[in-house]
């Protein structure tokens, strides 16, 4: 895509801008396209992404929700004006490169006299489409490995943190898809779990029962169900439409799978080999899992 150089003077202009304020100012943008334009709400939605980007790349509490979680999932969280009841029914367009070009370049006149707008709009577009010098699956930095629903329709999301591919100890992160992901977090040595049975909490955190605990203080008191709905989840059976490859025992087995796969391109430890790291035996019913060796 080409820009006007007006455009990308602007957005060199509005890259030294606060991440936060960016966005914002474009969610305020795409608020007021809400019911009156669609291209450019979906413009303004494709900047707030370019932004998205770098806060995920960021050290702000919200870059790990900004790197797993849509961007109108974090608008509220960002702008107090954005009521998900109102304005997520509003979608945005599939429209072309070109279209993206000639709608940013008239919002842009369009906000000649609003310069901050027009900075987080042009700056943000850029980064957009800014491309990631490796595959995405290599520098993504959590790997999502499950869903586990609840009795409730609800459901929490397991995954992996690739800077701990490299250790021994193999860790589980546990998140509730109805709070952000800095608010519960729940970390489970899986090692542990393999050869004892046991799902060992080794760091807990809950914002709204204001509770964070890390090794021997970590409890599932108060959280039973969400221990029982683990233990079910691991027995549950994998659904057929994520079977089209293989076939697995059951939900287990394919985190085992998964993790494994990931561990071997990346040249680090499968689950077996960190468990004799260890000194850990597995427990034999989960032996064959471990050798798996379609894997």
């Amino acid at each position: 895509m080409k820009y006007s150089e007006v455009f990308l003077k602007v957005a060199e202009l509005g890259a030294k801008m606060d991440t936060m304020y960016a966005l914002h100012l474009l969610c305020d943008a795409y608020i007021d396209m809400c019911g009156v334009s669609a291209g450019s709400r979906t413009v303004y939605h494709r900047a707030g992404d370019g932004w998205k980007k770098k806060l995920g790349e960021s050290k702000h509490e919200l870059a790990l929700d900004a790197r797993n979680h849509s961007l109108t999932d974090l608008f509220s969280h960002i702008n107090k004006r954005y009521k998900p009841e109102d304005y997520n029914e509003y979608d945005i367009l599939p429209i072309s490169e070109q279209q993206y070009v000639d709608i940013a370049e008239e919002l842009l006149r369009e906000n000649s006299d609003n310069e901050e707008l027009a900075k987080a709009l042009c700056a943000g577009i850029v980064f957009s489409n800014e491309t990631e010098a490796l595959l995405d699956f290599l520098n993504t930095q959590e790997w999502f490995l499950s869903y586990v629903e609840t009795h409730h329709r609800d459901y929490y999301k397991i995954f992996l943190y690739r800077s701990e591919l490299e250790e021994s100890r193999i860790k589980l992160h546990l998140f509730n898809n109805k709070t952000l992901m800095k608010d519960f977090h729940f970390t489970i040595d899986f090692s542990h779990y393999l050869a004892t049975d046991e799902l060992k909490l080794i760091y807990q955190k809950d914002k709204e029962k204001e509770l964070e605990n890390t090794g021997d203080t970590c409890t599932w008191g108060g959280y039973e169900d969400v221990h029982d709905l683990l233990l079910e989840h691991f027995e549950a059976p994998v659904k057929r439409r994520t079977m089209r490859y293989r076939s697995f025992e059951n939900q287990l087995h394919k985190m085992i799978v998964s993790h494994d796969s990931w561990a071997k391109h990346l040249h680090t430890m499968t689950m077996i080999e960190k468990m004799d790291k260890l000194g850990l035996v597995p427990l034999s019913k989960y032996m064959s899992l471990l050798k798996d060796e379609q894997k």
